[in-house]
């Protein structure tokens, strides 16, 4: 073997070892930056008119099970929703008659905002049977039907939105134009709960004007906050609604989670993740 080649094997010999070692040390960086769980599928829809609308209504499958559900319904009018009344709810698939997805409620007092609650779907469903809905509002007062309607549910375009630093991601956070689902919190760290049993996770959208170097200049309207074990288990995702101007997809978004010794600690270690987003896209589910 001469020269020239033998000293071309030792450089190639330390560019492999070089890029090895590289790939071990920032292994878990990469891996946290690149790798994300994401569910089977996340649809929300909304409708209305001059009367009611109707908006975050899901459909969803994650490892946890398949739900639909988990609305917000609002009054339009002053005094249209009273106290007493009793109001059914049917979502239908114009796909297939046979979807018919119905929840009972009544009103707790004048003008109440609305939830429609969050049940199991036991049927199976495609992309093409919910391409396609619409909801019946009936209200009954005092066992008359005051309010029959029915209008159709719009598809919204749902963003997953994600962030991270080198120990700490979350991951699956569902944005539309006015409505969040929170995300999924994870940490390589072993045995974070034990280090810090508490924790708190912000939400926050940037306010008009403001600057995205400013953490003052965000306003928080979302927080998960418990025993640290639970939140890493990922079961307590909530939805909530962004009723200023505009679309919440045009504010940038971040998380500041504060990590506590306590349920007491006043300060603890909190850190900023900032969080992009890109367009959902569902692959047909059947």
């Amino acid at each position: 073997m001469n020269k020239e080649l033998k000293r071309q094997l030792i450089l190639s010999g330390i560019l492999v070892c070089f890029i090895i070692s590289t790939l071990f040390l920032w292994y878990n960086n990469f891996m946290f930056h690149t790798y994300v769980n994401t569910d089977d599928y996340q649809y929300c829809f909304a409708g209305g008119n001059e009367e009611l609308s109707i908006d975050g209504y899901q459909f969803y499958k994650n490892k946890e099970g398949q739900k639909h559900g988990n609305a917000r319904i609002i009054a339009l009018k002053d005094q249209f929703l009273l106290k007493d009344d009793s109001i059914h709810v049917i979502v239908t698939s114009l796909k297939d008659k046979d979807l018919v997805f119905e929840h009972q409620l009544s009103v707790k007092g004048d003008n109440e905002v609305l939830t429609l609650s969050e049940d199991e779907t036991k049927e199976k469903l495609s992309e093409s049977d919910l391409t396609q809905l619409s909801v019946q509002i009936i209200i009954k007062r005092q066992n008359k039907t005051v309010y029959d309607q029915t209008v159709p549910l719009q598809k919204q375009d749902v963003y997953t939105y994600n962030g991270a630093n080198k120990d700490y991601a979350i991951s699956n956070v569902y944005v539309t134009s006015s409505w969040l689902k929170t995300g999924d919190f994870s940490s390589k760290i072993k045995n974070i709960e034990k280090q810090y049993p508490y924790m708190i996770i912000d939400y926050l959208y940037l306010k008009d004007n403001g600057q995205q170097d400013n953490i003052n200049d965000y306003e928080r309207f979302a927080y998960i906050k418990g025993k640290t074990a639970d939140i890493l288990k990922n079961t307590n995702r909530i939805s909530v609604y962004y009723d200023e101007q505009g679309s919440l997809l045009d504010r940038p978004i971040n998380c500041v989670v504060t990590l506590m010794k306590d349920d007491k600690q006043q300060k603890g270690y909190t850190f900023m993740l900032e969080l992009h987003g890109s367009l959902k896209v569902v692959d047909d589910h059947e």
